[in-house]
């Protein structure tokens, strides 16, 4: 399939809410592009979708499930009445169960060789490809294997014809034969209406659930129906059609036109008809995947121009939120920091700096205590300024114990400075008890 990435406009962050309004007036400014299938009738996308079904949905389920059944009916006629191995005149002309006589035409190419003389045909079956065609007209009976070249009027017809298949199955088989790929070859589009439409899918999706195959490609099957039957339903709707969708949609149509000449050995009328509407229906959808290309280059200009408008807003927000959380008293805090990083340049490196940053880093609280002057506050202040550089705390120098509660945030690496947190030279009892309360 001719596919490209699909692309996504789609832009989540978490933004505060009146920026969010502002990019939601934004958006809903933007012209809506979309892919529309104006040119299609509805009956005409009906039948389109059906088609695709019949064809890629239907006809290899079925080619899964006869080949098995065949390949043992084969071996028991094989066995029986040694068809691999019979010859003129005494050769199987009738399988009487059903009383059907065999279409020797069909196989070894004995039609083209030999016309009516049907003494001169070679009556060896050598498979259950072969065997097959024995059950079939002529003009049903060109494939070469279960495989592409046997489409879905072929294979409902083996359904219907041999008695190897449940009756359930057969009967399922005649209603998919009758009501739908029959109607469909015709190309009469008067016909595709929705409940045709509708009628279709359920006949498709009764014969799938009837047919004997593994619960995991019933599953497959049936889900490939239900896309196709949603997928023309946005087809029908005119709603906005993603690329891969428009694509696949195309590319399935080329395939049906490459079938329609199997078709079309029905009659002269039905290839130019099939061909000729699926041909018009690939090159509306071409011309689609064309402007929807174009619609999603706009699209992405204006996406990444808004991207860039939002990263600028958020980036003005981040700086306002950043201001408003800064306390009042954060210029008197800058102005003290600023004081310790001159004392730094004096300090000189201590055992006990690395036994304190170590506590600190693995402890809620470290109290450093000693005799007036003898560096306390210095060696505070450089520890503090160390975590600040190397782990981004935030330092929050307090003049007492309340001040802790004060500036507390969640989530926030803070470090709290406290100097002579009981008092400069005396005890201060208050703040003794408020500490040992708190």
């Amino acid at each position: 399939m001719d596919g490209e990435p699909s692309t996504s406009c789609g832009i989540k962050r978490s933004i505060p809410k009146e920026l969010q309004d502002e990019v939601d007036v934004i958006a809903a400014k933007l012209p809506r592009d979309i892919v529309k299938s104006a040119d299609l009738s509805d009956n005409q996308k009906r039948w389109l979708v059906v088609g695709i079904c019949l064809n890629s949905v239907i006809a290899p389920a079925l080619r899964n499930y006869v080949v098995h059944i065949l390949t043992s009916f084969y071996n028991q006629l094989s066995c029986n009445h040694k068809i691999d191995a019979q010859i003129y005149p005494n050769h199987l002309k009738q399988y009487q169960p059903t009383n059907t006589y065999l279409n020797y035409e069909n196989v070894n190419n004995n039609k083209a060789k030999h016309g009516y003389k049907k003494a001169n045909y070679d009556y060896t079956i050598k498979n259950a490809v072969d065997l097959s065609k024995l059950f079939l007209q002529t003009h049903m009976a060109h494939y070469t294997g279960f495989d592409e070249t046997c489409d879905s009027s072929a294979l409902l017809g083996l359904i219907i014809n041999i008695d190897q298949f449940t009756l359930v199955v057969k009967s399922d088989a005649e209603d998919v034969r009758q009501e739908i790929r029959n109607p469909w070859a015709h190309c009469d589009y008067t016909k595709w209406d929705a409940l045709k439409y509708s009628t279709s899918f359920q006949l498709m999706e009764k014969l799938v659930t009837d047919l004997t195959m593994s619960q995991a490609d019933k599953i497959q099957v049936m889900g490939e129906l239900n896309k196709w039957k949603l997928n023309g339903q946005s087809f029908l709707n005119g709603t906005a059609l993603g690329l891969e969708l428009v694509n696949e949609i195309r590319q399935q149509t080329y395939v049906l036109a490459e079938y329609a000449k199997l078709v079309a050995r029905e009659t002269d009328d039905n290839l130019f008809k099939i061909k000729k509407e699926l041909d018009n229906c690939g090159r509306i959808l071409q011309n689609e995947k064309v402007q929807f290309k174009k619609d999603i280059l706009k699209i992405q200009r204006k996406v990444m121009g808004q991207d860039k408008t939002l990263k600028n807003h958020e980036t003005q927000f981040e700086e306002v939120r950043e201001r408003l959380s800064l306390c009042p008293c954060r210029d008197s805090h800058n102005v003290e920091i600023e004081s310790w990083k001159e004392e730094r340049q004096m300090f000189v490196e201590t055992p006990a700096v690395n036994m304190i940053s170590h506590s600190i880093t693995s402890e809620h609280s470290v109290l450093i205590v000693g005799e007036p002057g003898i560096g306390k506050s210095f060696l505070m202040h450089h520890i503090a300024l160390n975590l600040h550089y190397k782990m981004k705390y935030s330092i929050i120098p307090c003049s007492d114990i309340q001040e802790i509660v004060q500036h507390y945030k969640e989530d926030v690496r803070q470090m709290f400075v406290l100097d002579d947190i009981c008092g400069e030279y005396t005890t201060s009892f208050s703040d003794a008890e408020y500490l040992n309360k708190n």
